[in-house]
């Protein structure tokens, strides 16, 4: 799960830096403005190319995208399944 995690930080670090302080699973970049709408659309298309998985409108809508953390852990689920 270190792969998908530093792909991820990479991914935000593109945008920004990661606030100090925050541990990076926890990290809620969409609740923090990190990545707007249309660049969540950009940035959750590449995670999909990075690692082959798609998410399914749920996962999209769903809490657990929304924290670094959180997507680390469904992407770990979708390849194991």
């Amino acid at each position: 799960m270190n792969g998908i995690r530093e792909f991820i930080v990479k991914l935000l670090l593109e945008k920004g830096a990661i606030p100090v302080g925050v541990a990076v699973d926890d990290y809620r970049y969409l609740d923090n403005g990190h990545i707007d709408s249309i660049g969540f659309i950009k940035f959750i298309f590449r995670v999909e190319e990075q690692f082959r998985v798609q998410f399914s409108e749920a996962d999209i809508g769903g809490t657990e995208i929304r924290s670094v953390g959180g997507l680390v852990r469904l992407v770990a689920a979708k390849q194991a399944a």
